[in-house]
């Protein structure tokens, strides 16, 4: 190699340096492309947690979630007027007869106390200036006989509807009790009687906390 390129006169030297260089330079860049060559890449992202667990999902196609079946609960059908429909005090409006669906011929049955329909509606919190106080409360708070016998006590939380009249009127167990003891807390508070809550005076509806406590006394 050195002995050729002492033959070479120096045109031909430069024309044979500059064609190696452009030689290098042209291999440099046909790795530099190879390296920097954009490549396609098919993916696609799940949003959905369903979706990404699948193998083949298939795309663009919502997934059908049947959501959980509530109990069906067979309710006895009084022809009447909704109690949520009735929006008027005044003494002076047309009269309608009270009950839980228009769906059925007119009929003479009326709603029971503790039908869900014939419940009063409670007043927004925000809106009520005298609280309602317990005026009478059992104090016979028995425990059930099972849960006498195993020792059992408990503290039962509740939700309660007290109407205009400081009646309790629904019953609403927040808590679990073994040996009956829930069960034992609804029928002591339906007994218990309150003073009615008040808007201006005026006694409403209402829902608050109430608590049964047994003691290993009773």
């Amino acid at each position: 190699m050195i002995k050729l390129i002492h033959r070479l006169s120096s045109i031909q030297l430069s024309i044979f340096i500059h064609t190696l260089v452009a030689l290098v330079i042209i291999l440099m860049s046909l790795d530099f492309f190879k390296m920097t060559k954009k490549k396609t890449i098919d993916f696609e992202v799940y949003t959905d947690p369903i979706l990404a667990q699948m193998k083949n999902p298939v795309m663009n196609k919502p997934i059908e979630q049947t959501p959980p079946s509530e109990p069906e609960v067979n309710a006895r059908k009084v022809f009447g007027v909704n109690r949520k429909s009735i929006t008027t005090t005044d003494s002076a409006a047309t009269a309608v007869k009270a009950g839980n669906t228009t769906a059925k011929e007119n009929d003479n049955l009326e709603l029971n106390k503790d039908d869900a329909d014939s419940l009063p509606i409670p007043v927004a919190d925000y809106l009520i200036t005298d609280e309602p106080s317990v005026i009478f409360e059992p104090k016979n708070k028995q425990r059930t006989e099972e849960a006498r016998k195993n020792g059992y006590t408990g503290t039962a939380r509740m939700k309660i509807l007290v109407d205009t009249e400081g009646n309790v009127r629904d019953v609403k167990l927040l808590n679990e009790l073994k040996y009956g003891l829930g069960e034992r807390a609804i029928e002591i508070v339906k007994q218990v009687k309150l003073s009615p809550a008040k808007v201006n005076g005026k006694p409403v509806a209402v829902i608050r906390d109430f608590t049964i406590t047994f003691k290993a006394t009773d």
